[in-house]
C-alpha cells in the first residue's frame, strides 16, 4: 500500500507545489501556521487554491 501511494506520488512529482510559511507562531507551529503554495503561477492559470471549492 505504501509502495502504491509513493509510486502515484512520483507519476505527479512534477505537478506537486510546495508550500512557504506566511505566519510561524512560537507555540504550535505546525498546527497554527498560515501557509501559502509556492511555484503556481495564476496568469498562467495554475490555481494557487486547488483546496478551496
Amino acid at each position: 500500500v505504501i509502495v502504491d501511494g509513493l509510486a502515484k506520488i512520483a507519476e505527479r512529482r512534477d505537478q506537486i507545489k510546495g508550500l512557504e510559511f506566511v505566519y510561524e507562531p512560537k507555540v504550535l507551529r505546525h498546527f497554527l501556521c498560515k501557509l501559502k503554495p509556492i511555484g503556481l503561477d495564476p496568469k498562467k492559470g495554475e490555481d494557487v487554491n486547488p483546496m478551496v471549492p
